[in-house]
């Protein structure tokens, strides 16, 4: 499964479900769909400009979420990778991204200078609220199972809850 070449890790990966989709975002500024049974790339897209750092799946609804090092928060149909949103709003790289699918909702966090989360609504990407809790890069998001709160993890060595 090396096809994001030697040189080109792997930041994240999200799987769907039924366990039969595994998505990849990558430092080769690409997301892949691969079926999980074999690895085989269903679908790539490379329309993040540089390193994709983060990739999440809304299960209920048919979506994946990606951040990358060109500023963007993308929404795309899982079905084929096709992009609905891009929102460029951090002033920072955005480094993770997680989904509260039930209520609508996709969490966005960047690393320097913004150090920050926005929470946005998930139809058109446009921010509800913007956290700035953490003094350094913001290295990843957790939507709890009941989705009521927003787990961020920073460099400064913090958990936060929201």
């Amino acid at each position: 499964m090396n096809d994001h070449g030697e040189f080109d890790p792997i930041f994240s990966l999200a799987t769907d479900e039924s366990n039969r989709y595994v998505y990849s975002a990558s430092s080769d500024a690409t997301v892949k769909k691969r079926y999980a049974s074999n690895g085989s790339v269903i679908w790539t897209m490379n329309d993040h400009s540089s390193r994709v750092y983060s990739v999440a799946v809304d299960q209920a609804n048919g979506y994946i979420y990606t951040v990358g090092n060109d500023f963007t928060v993308k929404k795309r149909y899982a079905s084929n990778g096709t992009v609905i949103w891009t929102m460029n709003d951090h002033s920072g790289y955005p480094r993770a991204v997680a989904v509260d699918e039930s209520n609508g909702y996709v969490y966005s966090g960047a690393d320097y200078p913004s150090q920050n989360v926005k929470k946005r609504y998930a139809s058109n990407g446009s921010v509800i609220w913007t956290s700035t809790e953490h003094s350094d890069d913001l290295n990843s998001l957790e939507v709890d199972e009941t989705n009521e709160y927003i787990y961020s993890s920073s460099e400064d060595g913090t958990v936060k809850k929201r």
